[in-house]
């Protein structure tokens, strides 16, 4: 029930997609200043390049050896992280030294996942001993696993450096704003009909085999062309649907840093489609309409 609930929701989001990509001047800004960050960093990556470029030959010639392994965070981090620092000095700004901290907790997590991938190239490096092959593609799975797409907040909120307050607080923007969504098809058109319910009635008939997607993609259709009765902007129910969405990301950008806004969106683009279990405002109008179509259809 939980999963066609989620699927439910996602039909109520899925075409409005275009307008999570703006990006607010926050954003641009942030990216503006990591630019600059990075250009001012070239002259020690210059000094520190042949080293570098011999060091990563030794690891692709290991790697090569057994397989795809990547090591994901390792070495870049690291030397990122010591250029941050080295830096540091010359730019004590708050956003200077919130990024450093942020690099830190993300070497130190990337140095406790990939300890045994790193036993296993050290055993290469010295010549002796196997390669535990088990292994190396136990935590190969894992990396590919924790960046694969996923619908679960939980799961790609795990992703993130972030805290439990910081969480809690992602997850109640995405429960505010699926609420929002929910209210605006809620209103009612000029003639009186009910977007929310016909929108969950389109897919219940579509999983059931009753209906047709061409059924939604029409409802999907008359949501950019039905304006909204009583709007002070005069917007329809689409382009209201997309000023939540904007403001959902807006929020959400501020409490995160650009690097775990990518991750986020590499989870699934849509931040208000996440699946967020319990407390979906969903929840009670799919109830009452999976009932009133097994109820039609026994």
């Amino acid at each position: 029930m939980t999963r066609m609930l989620a699927l439910a929701a996602a039909g109520a989001a899925m075409l409005f997609v275009p307008g999570c990509k703006d990006q607010s001047d926050e954003i641009a800004s942030l990216q503006a200043s990591v630019a600059t960050q990075r250009r001012q960093l070239e002259d020690s990556e210059k000094q520190r390049h042949d080293e570098s470029k011999r060091l990563q030959d030794e690891i692709d010639a290991l790697r090569g050896q057994i397989g795809p392994v990547k090591l994901e965070g390792e070495k870049p981090l690291a030397d990122r992280l010591a250029e941050l620092e080295a830096n540091a000095g010359k730019d004590d700004s708050a956003e200077t030294q919130k990024r450093v901290a942020e690099l830190e907790r993300q070497v130190d997590a990337a140095r406790k996942e990939t300890a045994t991938v790193q036993d296993e190239l050290a055993k290469v490096a010295a010549g002796g001993g196997e390669i535990n092959e088990e292994k190396v593609a136990e935590l190969t799975a894992r990396k590919i696993a924790e960046s694969a797409p996923t619908k679960d907040l939980k799961q790609a909120m795990d992703r993130l450096s972030i805290s439990q307050a910081e969480k809690d607080m992602i997850r109640q923007e995405i429960l505010d704003a699926k609420k929002g969504i929910l209210e605006t098809l809620e209103v009612p058109t000029a003639d009186g009909r009910n977007m929310a319910e016909e929108l969950i009635d389109t897919i219940l008939r579509v999983q059931g085999g009753k209906g047709e997607n061409a059924e939604f993609m029409k409802l999907v259709g008359e949501l950019s062309l039905q304006k909204i009765p009583g709007d002070a902007q005069g917007r329809s129910y689409w382009d209201a649907i997309n000023d939540v969405k904007k403001r959902n990301r807006e929020n959400i950008s501020r409490i995160l840093t650009p690097e775990d806004q990518a991750k986020l969106d590499k989870a699934h683009q849509d931040w208000t489609d996440f699946e967020v279990g319990d407390g979906d405002p969903w929840g009670p109008l799919y109830m009452e309409r999976l009932e009133k179509y097994q109820a039609a259809n026994k």
